[in-house]
């Protein structure tokens, strides 16, 4: 594959990633509004918030790994990430950390490591919640650890790339 082609997968898995990213902020809103009126349809919007905020952390890892990469683990893009480069894992996990901190003093590496693991499957989890036998006993997620880690990963692809989309002059 060239050059141009990996650059381009990497560009459209960012920019899907700022799609899915945007409509999990939209789904947050919507979902913390109808909380508070007791709005049941809008309270159902947590699956698909958790949904589009995993895939959309799945694409900002993809975009950030410099060879393609399939699958929709986090901890295993996490990972391969790591081993392609081991600085920008590190700022990622400690800046993740630092703002989890700000709501939890006590939260540490290994609260991230635990909510990486438990957030990995999210998206396959929960794509087929209606399928009973795909249901583990159990599903915990950190929430703040989605939202946290999203908006990280967003800000350093923003770092890497540059925002996107590209604005017009006159739209800036």
């Amino acid at each position: 594959m060239g050059e141009r082609e990996t650059s381009s997968g990497v560009f459209q898995a960012y920019d899907t990633a700022l799609a899915f990213a945007h409509a999990y902020l939209v789904l947050i809103k919507q979902f913390e509004t109808g909380i508070q009126v007791l709005d049941y349809s809008d309270g159902m919007l947590l699956i698909p918030i958790i949904v589009n905020g995993a895939f959309a952390c799945e694409l900002f890892l993809k975009a950030l790994l410099l060879t393609p990469s399939r699958g929709h683990l986090l901890k295993d893009l996490f990972l391969r990430l790591d081993n392609q480069d081991n600085d920008l894992c590190e700022r990622i996990r400690q800046k993740t950390i630092y703002e989890l901190r700000k709501d939890n003093k006590e939260y540490n590496e290994n609260d991230f490591w635990g909510d990486l693991e438990s957030m990995s499957k999210a998206f396959e989890e929960l794509r087929y919640f209606h399928e009973p036998q795909q249901i583990p006993k159990q599903l915990e997620y950190n929430l703040g650890f989605l939202y946290t880690f999203c908006c990280v990963l967003k800000a350093n692809c923003e770092v890497k790339y540059g925002r996107r989309p590209l604005l017009l002059p006159n739209q800036e």
